[in-house]
């Protein structure tokens, strides 16, 4: 697969990287396909790698002892994944895991490679925090819709946010791609 330093800068924590930096970071990953319905990882695994997804969608899961299971968020092309939570680089563990929704390749990024490349980049430390923010902000907008809102509002809200990621546009209209949802429903 051909990925360019160029789609590489659509990711935000790679935004202001170098070429070289961009260079460096293809060299020392590997690119991963995964059939649908398989798994990038586990929760609980090691976290070895940090995630971009280049083509595919999947999605980011949690469970409770009891085997309920929650999705946290979709992933889309050009997005990172790893499952927020215990971002300490030694002995971290993945706190979801990530599934398929159709088959998917994603770029697996060292934890330990870009540790290393944080210790002497700022940029990366920094635009990694910004995108952390971003996912706190969501968190405590989907909190306080959940504490204040009805039903209706709540699934009006989820529907809003779900076209804003990968909703689809033609002409005046736009439309939401749900064909996960039919597979969901009939397990």
């Amino acid at each position: 697969m051909n990925i360019s330093l160029n789609d590489l800068r659509k990711i935000s924590v790679f935004q202001h990287a170098t070429d070289a930096d961009l260079d460096l970071i293809l060299k020392n990953s590997i690119v991963r396909s995964i059939e649908e319905g398989e798994y990038f990882f586990l929760q609980g695994d090691e976290a070895k790698y940090l995630y971009v997804l280049v083509t595919g969608q999947v999605k980011l899961m949690q469970s409770n002892p009891n085997g309920q299971q929650v999705n946290l968020r979709t992933i889309y092309p050009w997005q990172m994944f790893r499952g927020i939570g215990r971002y300490a680089w030694e002995d971290a563990i993945y706190p979801a895991m990530a599934q398929t929704l159709e088959c998917s390749t994603a770029i697996a990024i060292p934890s330990h490679f870009l540790r290393t490349m944080m210790e002497t980049r700022s940029y990366l430390s920094f635009d990694l925090m910004n995108l952390m923010t971003t996912y706190i902000q969501e968190l405590q907008t989907r909190y306080r819709e959940i504490a204040t809102n009805r039903v209706e509002q709540r699934i009006a809200n989820a529907l809003i946010r779900l076209a804003q990621q990968s909703g689809i546009r033609s002409g005046k209209d736009a439309g939401i791609e749900l064909f996960f949802l039919e597979k969901m429903f009939r397990k």
